[in-house]
């Protein structure tokens, strides 16, 4: 609320205008888009398939649930420890010496984790199902704010290791880290969001993640036009290979069908207990 007692945002029943609607759109694609890529390079998963999967079941939640929670469906860093170690369990020395050399996991091991996660998916499912016969309340009572709340801030500070690498990323994986110029980059986008959501009214201080992203995309621009060097960053050529067909950094999803692993099961399965409290976080978040 502003000095004029004006209300800044929306109330459920409330669309925005198409030009700001569109904004807050791509502002949100600014936000999750990164981080869904980002566990599917770390993890070796295909990033085509990820994004795809990502949309799908987005568009699934938001239909199940009559349009009444803009919740966006992206990757859970939760699996990253879960899946690395059932990749070191499962994999082979040729197939993890393939994964070190192109970032890419053997199709054979991907299947493998896919079994892990629809059980675990299998499981969020029947946490829905218990919800919803015995209400919210039981959930509330299980898992309080201040459980939920401190595992979403656990998962983001686990994180900190990969802000850092994408905020100055290595030599190995852009050819760009030599350079301090980088940081420039990094620093410029990181501090214009701070002060635009702090200083900004009215509706440009809604978007304060898209204004700092084209600070950031300006700066960039402004090194590459100087001579400083190129610092924006480029798909790796191996995200896109096994993908039935590309062209540029737009692919055909890369499908492939689960495979039974008991170590999958053990590995994967139970970090759907993590993602329950994650998700209640979410939606305490969004009300």
């Amino acid at each position: 609320m502003n000095s004029n007692n004006e209300v800044m945002g929306y109330l459920p029943d409330e669309r925005p205008k198409p030009l700001r609607l569109f904004l807050y759109a791509l502002q949100q694609v600014i936000v999750m888009f990164p981080a869904t890529i980002a566990v599917a390079l770390i993890t070796g998963f295909q990033v085509s398939t990820t994004i795809f999967a990502s949309g799908l079941s987005t568009i699934c939640f938001i239909m199940i649930t009559g349009r009444k929670i803009p919740l966006y469906y992206g990757s859970s860093f939760a699996y990253l420890t879960a899946i690395g170690s059932l990749v070191a369990a499962q994999g082979t020395q040729e197939q993890i010496a393939s994964f070190t050399a192109t970032g890419i996991l053997p199709t054979e091991l991907i299947q493998y984790a896919q079994f892990g996660i629809i059980l675990s998916g299998l499981v969020s499912i029947l946490a829905g199902l218990l919800v919803r016969k015995f209400g919210h309340q039981s959930v509330e009572k299980l898992l309080p704010p201040t459980i939920t709340g401190s595992i979403s801030m656990i998962i983001g500070i686990t994180l900190f290791g990969n802000a850092l690498s994408d905020a100055a990323p290595s030599l190995s994986d852009t050819g760009i880290g030599a350079s301090s110029w980088v940081w420039i980059v990094s620093l410029a986008t990181l501090l214009s969001t701070i002060i635009f959501s702090r200083y900004l009214k009215g509706f440009l201080s809604q978007i304060p993640l898209l204004l700092g992203a084209l600070v950031g995309c300006l700066v960039a621009a402004v090194l590459y036009f100087t001579g400083a060097g190129n610092l924006f960053r480029a798909m790796p050529a191996e995200a896109l290979s096994a993908s039935l067909w590309s062209w540029g950094s737009f692919a055909v999803p890369a499908f492939s069908f689960p495979k039974a692993s008991l170590a999958a099961v053990i590995a994967i399965m139970p970090i759907a207990i993590a993602t329950i409290p994650e998700s209640t976080a979410h939606i305490y978040q969004i009300d």
